[in-house]
């Protein structure tokens, strides 16, 4: 800068002026005008000019061209030559003195390049189609943006990226941006913006979500990219254009982590759909709450994944139910409540056909409705009857039953399907233990089990010392059980981050009707208050009934058992098994453990489980 001191003005060009290095100019050159100067070589090299003023906008984001210099004329206009209104971006077309004749001995491109001027009354005039998309500012100058070859089509739709970036760059925390189209290792397309914050603003940290809802308000939902990565500065060739292959690739772990976006999966359901999601779109990791379409799906993904959906769970959602909330807990609570609607029948069959012996199982999902057992059923052929022992149905009940009169009532369910042994019995967590609880009562009737599988099983009487000193309280007090299940239920509230927020959904539709709509005051319970988060009423805490089983297996002891027990533990669970064969007295038991966590083997592990348990099936059939 020191050498050029003396000059009173200097012109530049050739590429878009950088904002940041302009401003270090106009320090080091205080009696210099710049002058930003733009033109393509078709008119001549020059065609624009803008004196750039000493005293810039602080929002600023790119330096103008100016205004035509003299025998130039130019348009802003759309692809159907028709004049944009400011700030809407155009191509710039060039007329006037200064332009060429056409290409040497390239007819086509001439005429594809310079055509005849609308707006001129002399004859033979022309326009040159500059392919540069620019808009006009307030002012009357006009503001580049990019290039019209950058234009790229996604799903149908035509999107000027450096459009995206002007929008982005008038963001208070943004310095530059970049918006580029990605291809996914799946090949699907999706914009990626990547973004270079203003250093003046470390306070707060920009968001994803921030930018995603900043560009909403601007442009259409297709026009909003669904990556943005945080980047230190847009990477530079020598040559001075960006050095894409230098770029990061887009992924959540180069996103700004946003503290309100990310809510784990609780249920078994959420866990399923979330292994769908990443496969379809090729995100990870993915919350029940992002939104199917900010990750970067759209109609066709989202039509693929309805069909996926149905192969999965076997249950067909209107594509309706999904536009109308696009995320992971938004779709299994329509899972769910679907499931909810219909009379519960306390044994399913997920698959009747086959020529074995059917396989009783407990999904042990209070929660998620058991749907990994669709899989789980294909998973061991379609010779294989597989039923279901629904979860007991506590409804209306005021004081519930012991564990052994729920083993007793899943027996009287089971035998409408097959009347006499030998049995094949599973189940999963609680499931297995209340699997186990049936194949004792069906020995004590001198019935015969072959089978009794137990899925990572949950341990007998987690509770037990909790439900003891509550019991001598209410005993104490002269309380019946009803209110001591109550103040079970507010322990298990305060200890168990799942049964907590399922308590805190139902106190949320307790307090309105199906349309979302409040109930009037009258009709809440009194309890509904500020206070309501620590204290649940009693009718939302029973109405989880996971809460209600965790009472009555704390008062569960295991008898003794003279069969067979075949255990199958995650390899998270193995660690901290109960000792079996202590607490029924089986002589014969045996343990296989599979990789993984409690959640993952009815998931991305369920065809290893399958297999095993396949082996065991095989092992114990018994001729019909």
């Amino acid at each position: 800068p020191d050498a050029l001191s003396g000059v009173e003005q200097l012109l530049t060009g050739g590429e878009a002026l950088s904002v940041t290095h302009i401003r270090r100019a106009l320090e080091k050159l205080p009696a210099t005008q710049l002058i930003n100067g733009y033109g393509p070589h078709e008119s001549t090299t020059f065609a624009c000019c803008y004196p750039i003023p000493r005293q810039l906008d602080e929002k600023l984001r790119s330096i103008p061209i100016g205004r035509p210099i003299g025998n130039t004329r130019v348009y802003v206009l759309d692809r159907h030559a028709n004049p944009v209104p400011i700030g809407v971006p155009g191509e710039l077309h060039i007329g006037g003195a200064g332009l060429a004749r056409g290409y040497l001995n390239r007819p086509e491109l001439t005429d594809e390049k310079f055509i005849c001027d609308p707006f001129s009354d002399e004859p033979g005039a022309r326009l040159y189609r500059t392919g540069d998309l620019v808009r006009y500012l307030p002012d009357g100058t006009i503001e580049f943006l990019g290039r019209l070859d950058q234009q790229v089509k996604l799903r149908g739709f035509r999107i000027e990226p450096g459009e995206i970036e002007v929008v982005l760059g008038h963001h208070p925390a943004v310095r530059e941006a970049l918006v580029l189209v990605n291809e996914g290792s799946r090949k699907e397309k999706r914009l990626v913006a990547y973004i270079v914050q203003q250093q003046d603003q470390p306070a707060k940290q920009l968001t994803a979500s921030e930018l995603r809802d900043f560009l909403k308000e601007q442009f259409p939902a297709y026009m909003v990219p669904s990556d943005y990565v945080f980047i230190e500065a847009i990477p530079i060739t020598p040559n001075g254009k960006v050095d894409r292959r230098a770029l990061p690739a887009p992924s959540r772990s180069v996103q700004t982590v946003e503290e309100e976006s990310f809510t784990a999966p609780l249920l078994t359901v959420h866990h399923q759909l979330i292994r769908i999601w990443e496969d379809l779109l090729a995100v990870h990791p993915i919350g029940i709450r992002d939104n199917f379409f900010e990750l970067g799906g759209h109609s066709l993904l989202a039509a693929r994944l309805v069909d996926t959906i149905e192969h999965v769970f076997g249950k067909k959602l209107p594509l309706a139910t999904f536009f109308a909330g696009a995320t992971i807990e938004h779709l299994a609570d329509a899972l769910l409540g679907e499931q909810a609607t219909r009379p519960r029948t306390p044994v399913v069959a997920v698959q009747a056909a086959g020529s074995r012996r059917p396989f009783f199982f407990l999904h042990g999902d209070w929660f998620g409705g058991g749907f990994y057992c669709l899989n789980l059923s294909r998973h061991l052929g379609p010779d294989q009857p597989f039923y279901v022992l629904e979860p007991y149905n506590f409804a209306g009940l005021v004081v519930p039953p012991t564990f052994e009169e729920m083993a007793t009532a899943h027996i009287e369910s089971l035998r409408t399907v097959q009347p006499q042994g030998p049995y094949v019995l599973g189940g999963f967590c609680n499931g297995g233990l209340m699997a186990y609880e049936i194949a004792r009562q069906l020995h004590e009737q001198g019935e015969t089990v072959d089978l009794l599988v137990m899925i990572d099983p949950a341990t007998p009487a987690p509770h037990k010392a909790v439900r003891g000193t509550i019991s001598r309280l209410g005993k104490l007090l002269h309380v019946g059980q009803e209110k001591t299940l109550d103040w079970f239920l507010l322990y298990i509230y305060s200890r168990i981050p799942s049964y907590r927020i399922k308590v805190q959904d139902s106190m949320r539709s307790l307090k309105h009707d199906q349309n979302g709509q409040k109930r009037p005051r009258n009709k809440q319970s009194s309890l509904f208050t500020k206070f309501a988060t620590m204290i649940p009423p009693a009718e939302a805490l029973r109405h989880q009934w996971s809460g209600i089983y965790r009472w009555i297996a704390a008062g569960y002891e295991p008898g003794q058992y003279p069969g067979k027990l075949t255990l199958f533990w995650s390899s998270e669970s193995f660690s901290h098994t109960v000792n079996w064969r202590a607490v029924t007295g089986a002589k014969d038991v045996v343990d296989y453990v599979f990789p993984g966590t409690h959640m993952s083997c009815k998931n991305e592990n369920l065809h290893v489980l399958a297999e095993r348990l396949r082996t065991c099936l095989d092992e114990a059939q018994v001729p019909g």
